[in-house]
């Protein structure tokens, strides 16, 4: 008696896939590589051709699609697209990338701080020309201080209140712009 035996179930689920060749190698690599440029665009990304997953998605070898290299350089030309460099120049073109991008973000942000200087160099030129004498403002305040103290309140020297003498009071100062000079006055 013969029995039959049951297909193993590795047998059932290998399947070997007819190899593409020729003209169809051809246009199936090109599909690929548009359908693979059409996913990064839809994410808004730049397509970098990637052999190992043009290869899985053909179905064909990493050494096929070297040997159609004028075809995928085509399709590159064609999309505007580079291929991924594994040796790190990659790294080095995208670092340079960066760097040019961000030398262009600094000499804008450079421009745009000029501006504020000038602008702001503009606005304490106005203020000087429109500002009034900060004795005006101080004198009477400072001059009422020494009295209540009978002192000098910043050099703490004694004042004579009979002969009203001495009071302190700023002389000829611009308000935030010129050092304050410190003198005694006579008078108040």
């Amino acid at each position: 008696m013969s029995t039959k035996q049951a297909p193993s179930a590795e047998a059932e689920t290998s399947f070997v896939c007819r190899q593409i060749r020729g003209e169809a190698l051809r246009a199936r690599i090109l599909d690929v590589i548009r359908q693979l440029a059409a996913e990064a665009a839809a994410q808004r990304l730049a397509y970098v051709y990637n052999a190992s997953e043009v290869a899985r998605r053909v179905p064909t070898t990493r050494k096929t699609l070297a040997k159609h290299d004028n075809t995928v350089s085509k399709a590159l030309l064609d999309l505007a697209s580079r291929r991924r460099q594994v040796n790190g120049d990659g790294t080095i073109e995208l670092l340079r990338a960066q760097i040019a991008k961000l030398q262009e973000v600094i000499k804008e942000q450079e421009g745009l701080i000029d501006g504020l200087r000038r602008h702001h160099l503009e606005i304490y030129s106005r203020l000087r020309a429109n500002s009034i004498e900060g004795e005006l403002l101080v004198r009477p305040i400072v001059a009422a201080e020494a009295r209540a103290m009978a002192t000098c309140p910043t050099c703490q020297s004694s004042i004579d209140q009979k002969g009203g003498g001495g009071v302190l009071a700023p002389v000829a100062i611009r308000v935030g712009f010129d050092k304050p000079r410190h003198g005694h006055m006579s008078g108040s």
